[in-house]
């Protein structure tokens, strides 16, 4: 591997957490990984080539864990921004 596949002045953060009081919306989190987690990004786009290469900050599929978020998976996948051009 050559470097990250993601390059910081290159990229397009298209999903990231909301603020550290609009994080959790229920259950429990410590105040430090609510203020870790605010604004930090979920989904980055870098345009390579003629397609993109999507990046999750996290697996989207591990257990079902988070609710909504194999929607985001299923559009990287199927409706890339390039299928829309």
């Amino acid at each position: 591997m050559q470097g990250p596949p993601l390059k910081l002045d290159k990229r397009i953060n298209s999903a990231y957490f909301l603020g550290v009081d609009k994080l959790l919306v229920s259950g429990y989190m410590w105040e430090e990984n609510r203020k870790q987690l605010a604004y930090k990004p979920l989904v980055m786009i870098e345009r390579q080539g003629q397609g993109n290469v999507i990046g999750f900050t996290f697996d989207p599929n591990f257990r079902a864990y988070r609710d909504g978020i194999n929607v985001l998976f299923l559009n990287a996948v199927f409706r890339d921004p390039p299928h829309g051009r």
